[in-house]
């Protein structure tokens, strides 16, 4: 079994690529047309696909850190104070 620590991490990864495929979906479809029988993403869509794919990079640097201190640390520190009592 995975440790909750592991698990947080898991689903949080998850979420965060699931909301950027989602956006890319929606980017895909509201600025797409077709040309000469092929759907071309218009230059505002590929703007919004480079923002967004911006946007995912330093949301999940921010969420790592924010793991980081909030569910790596503490579990670290309780695990370390069984230990030296022990």
């Amino acid at each position: 079994m995975l440790e909750r620590e592991r698990l947080i991490e898991i689903a949080v990864s998850v979420g965060g690529v699931g909301v950027m495929v989602a956006l890319l979906y929606y980017i895909g479809s509201t600025h797409t047309s077709e040309a000469n029988g092929h759907q071309v993403l218009s230059p505002s869509g590929g703007e919004l696909v480079v923002y967004s794919i911006i946007a995912f990079i330093v949301l999940m640097a921010i969420v790592g850190v924010v793991l980081i201190q909030t569910v790596t640390v503490p579990e670290a520190r309780a695990d370390d104070g069984d230990s030296s009592g022990a």
